[in-house]
């Protein structure tokens, strides 16, 4: 999920990394093999499946952050690593001092949709990445000029890159966000949000997804926390998560620790969610 992984580029710096060097394969690319047909097998065994896999990745604590994606995410792999070395948060001469690994590292593995299996398979994924393209970049993709600008704005991204987002903007699916899910946060907010009122009345345990702020960030980072939590479901809307835990029981919903929210199909709160999720699915289908 490339978007929303570099989003974590908007992250502080922790002072230590609870995670560290050790989980990759050193050997993994013992003899290298610097040719373009390698490279992308290198990007499509380590980072493809961190933007593609069904696990929340560690960007859903940081989010957008007011990160400009476009600005990390370009046509190409190989343009991507350079844009991100230019930039400063990857290291080619000492991979393992990448600032980019520092900020995934800086992701809380106790939180409610972070694990530490989730971050070690982030940091290991990038940091071999990084450690190929630290031998390998220069033989496979050569001197770009200004490499974080080359993404068009016609076509941003490569179509072999994967996108949370599917075929949809992301400025399209926030609005499409805010005018149903989000209208309706109120009830989802207090067990949802660390401060949450419900939060101290025995809902602690509650997954944390909401961000109460109700600015276009705080849309955002509640939309990019709902897909990377695993609560949409591309093949059948009706059936995300997202629908099924607020649902009614009676109604095919699913067991909810605050009791149901949603006591008919005609509401119109059922009918925003399911219109959300059948956007999102939409935008899914031809990616």
């Amino acid at each position: 999920m490339m978007l929303v992984l570099l989003a974590a580029l908007g992250c502080g710096l922790g002072d230590d990394k609870p995670f560290g060097p050790g989980g990759s394969d050193d050997t993994a690319f013992a003899p290298l093999d610097c040719s373009a047909e390698e490279a992308g097998a290198v990007y499509d065994r380590y980072i493809e499946p961190v933007m593609t896999d069904a696990h929340p990745n560690s960007c859903n604590q940081c989010h957008l952050s007011g990160v400009d994606l476009a600005m990390y995410v370009q046509d190409t792999p190989c343009q991507t690593m350079a844009c991100m070395v230019d930039l400063g948060v990857v290291d080619l001469e000492n991979p393992r001092e990448s600032r980019v690994l520092d900020f995934i590292a800086n992701g809380e593995p106790d939180s409610a949709l972070i694990t530490e299996e989730t971050l070690q398979r982030e940091y290991d994924g990038f940091l071999s990445w990084i450690e190929y393209s630290a031998v390998c970049q220069e033989d496979v993709c050569g001197t770009i000029e200004d490499p974080c600008s080359s993404a068009s704005e016609e076509n941003p991204l490569d179509s072999t890159i994967a996108s949370p987002l599917g075929t949809c903007t992301e400025a399209d699916l926030v609005a499409t966000f805010s005018d149903t899910v989000y209208h309706w946060i109120g009830r989802c907010a207090s067990c949802h949000y660390e401060g949450g009122e419900g939060r101290t009345q025995g809902y602690d345990g509650a997954p944390v997804w909401v961000d109460p702020e109700h600015g276009l960030e705080a849309k955002a980072r509640t939309m990019y926390n709902v897909i990377g939590a695993g609560y949409m479901n591309v093949e059948n809307p009706s059936q995300s998560q997202l629908i099924l835990k607020p649902l009614d029981e009676a109604l095919g919903g699913v067991y909810h620790d605050g009791g149901p929210k949603i006591h008919s199909l005609e509401e119109a709160t059922y009918a925003a969610y399911l219109h959300w999720a059948e956007t999102y699915a939409a935008c899914q289908e031809s990616r």
